[in-house]
This record gives structure tokens, C-alpha cells and sequence, in this order.
């Protein structure tokens, strides 16, 4: 049986009709995370970044523990 590859999709939700629309995936190893996130706070122009969070297998263990 050939193994799944493990994906965190970017998502582009439109405003205009709701539609959802996958943009970009990226590799996953079970234990990271992407998180994006955009603020206006600098300079009123919308800016959006992207996190990688690793470590979260050894966090669920923790929290499960």
C-alpha cells in the first residue's frame, strides 16, 4: 500500500461568493504546522505572514500524558 503524503494546505476563501480554493500545499511530517495570519497594524496595508511551528508531535504527547 503506497503511504499517504501528509499536506498543510494555503486556503483563498473569497469574499465576493464564499467560494474556497486550495493555492499551495506544503510538505508535512506529522510534527509541523503552518499557520499564516495577516494584520494591518503597520501601516493600514495588509500584510500576511507565514509560521512554521514544529515540535507537535512531543506536544500532543505531552498533553495527552
Amino acid at each position: 500500500m503506497e503511504q499517504e503524503k501528509l499536506t498543510t494546505k494555503l486556503w483563498l476563501l473569497s469574499g465576493d461568493n464564499g467560494s474556497l480554493e486550495a493555492r499551495l500545499a506544503l510538505p508535512s511530517a506529522r510534527d509541523t504546522l503552518y499557520l499564516s495570519y495577516y494584520s494591518l497594524l503597520v501601516d493600514k496595508e495588509a500584510r500576511v505572514y507565514l509560521a512554521t511551528i514544529t515540535g507537535m508531535a512531543s506536544l500532543t504527547r505531552n498533553i495527552r500524558d
